[in-house]
């Protein structure tokens, strides 16, 4: 799936066959493409919690605990990301 750049979101990081490397779940999901950027009320920085989420804590700790489960993999891809940014010059 190619990744739309013409919407409000932008872009930054972009799996456009997610479909096939989506971890546990590769070959056997919805999900055909993924990009990581900045969101549309965001104008190029300003990364921040969302504080408009009334159980913004419970989601932290819920967010905190599914990355705890699969640590061993997120690693992993963030040892590849790293790898491909610095080839990059990143």
């Amino acid at each position: 799936m190619k990744i739309p750049t013409t919407l409000k979101h932008k872009p930054v990081i972009v799996s456009e066959n997610y479909e096939g490397v989506d971890g546990r779940y590769a070959y056997n999901t919805d999900a055909k493409g993924l990009s990581l950027g900045l969101a549309q009320w965001n104008d190029r920085g300003k990364v921040a919690v969302c504080t408009d989420n009334e159980k913004i804590n419970e989601d932290i700790k819920l967010f905190s605990q599914a990355l705890s489960n699969d640590d061993e993999l997120i690693g992993e891809r963030l040892r590849t990301l790293s790898s491909l940014l610095k080839e990059r010059g990143y």
